[in-house]
């Protein structure tokens, strides 16, 4: 079975929100759901478990018999920038399946994203020195600062008591940053995490330090 009709079978049975009333396929990539209230959501599915290009999203957008309100892939799958940014400019939302109940609340599909990017993107525009946010990809954020002041990149990473292993994960994935920021508020990172950083010259921060470091050189 493939990933677009294992999604079916869950959206169906719904396994992932009550509002559903219909899933059906469309075209070799997409899902039409019907919501209770009657509205249509057109899902496009990428099945892969590389990177997600511009290049895939684009095509998803022009070859379907409909074009998708959000596109989906399997859990940990990265995003490139350039996908995210294509999407949203099509006002097309992107992420996974938790992310289909998001579109079905809304029509700006283009501002749907993971909540933890969606509050980590807010935050960081609130701030007096950043001047704009380039998505590298899905958890990676060249912050651009006023005053002369030199970018920042930034992964994510959501853990508990962040550890050496998922600090390597992130450069395996992403190459190289500046810092990490631990978005889960608790927990605190292990020495393990620090030493692993260090590696590549980057810094951990909690939320706090991270807004007091963009004010620095």
């Amino acid at each position: 079975m493939s990933y677009r009709d294992w999604m079916v079978k869950k959206l169906a049975e719904n396994e992932f929100s009550q509002e559903i009333d219909s899933a059906h396929p469309l075209g070799d990539n997409l899902i039409e759901i019907i919501t209770e209230k009657g509205k249509t959501l057109i899902v496009g599915v990428i099945d892969t478990q590389t990177l997600i290009t511009k290049d895939e999203v684009y095509n998803l957008y022009i070859s379907g018999p409909k074009s998708p309100n959000i596109v989906v892939s399997k859990y940990g799958v990265v995003w490139h920038g350039s996908a995210i940014d294509f999407s949203r400019k099509q006002n097309i939302g992107w992420g996974g399946m938790g992310e289909i109940n998001s579109a079905i609340d809304t029509e700006d599909y283009g501002d749907i994203q993971k909540r933890e990017y969606q509050f980590v993107e807010e935050g960081l525009l609130k701030h007096s020195r950043v001047n704009h946010l380039e998505r590298l990809y899905d958890r990676v954020f060249k912050i651009h600062r006023s005053g002369n002041l030199p970018p920042i990149t930034i992964t994510l990473i959501d853990s508990y008591e962040l550890s050496g292993d998922e600090v390597r994960q992130a450069i395996k994935k992403y190459k190289s940053f500046d810092a990490i920021l631990k978005t889960n508020p608790n927990g605190n990172p292990t020495g393990n995490a620090f030493s692993a950083a260090s590696e590549i010259g980057a810094k951990i921060f909690v939320w706090k330090e991270l807004y007091s470091r963009l004010t620095r050189i």
